[in-house]
């Protein structure tokens, strides 16, 4: 799937874990958003739900949540005991110029 094809984008979140889901890894690539890996599942899962940009900048994790830059803001996906299902993206703040 996307890791088939990952040199033809841009990785530009790097990777990401969180306490709450240690089993699982993130990353963004830009213009196809955020990416969530389980080793044991072998499987990756986009986690974009509720993001209005898919151009994420920026990933980071605060060991609680993940954070993600992109240009209409910035976006806070909070991950509870690895449960995805009820997690969205929310919008924490937007630029001004």
């Amino acid at each position: 799937m996307i890791m088939d094809d990952l040199r033809l984008y841009s990785v530009t979140g790097g990777i990401q874990a969180l306490g709450d889901d240690p089993d699982a890894l993130y990353v963004s690539v830009y213009g196809m958003g955020v990416y969530r890996y389980v080793a044991s599942e072998n499987n990756w899962q986009a986690v974009n739900s509720g993001l209005a940009s898919l151009e994420i900048s920026v990933l980071h994790s605060d060991g609680k949540s993940l954070w993600a830059v992109a240009q209409d803001g910035l976006w806070r996906l909070m991950v509870i005991n690895g449960n995805l299902s009820s997690c969205l993206w929310r919008l924490r703040g937007t630029w001004t110029r």
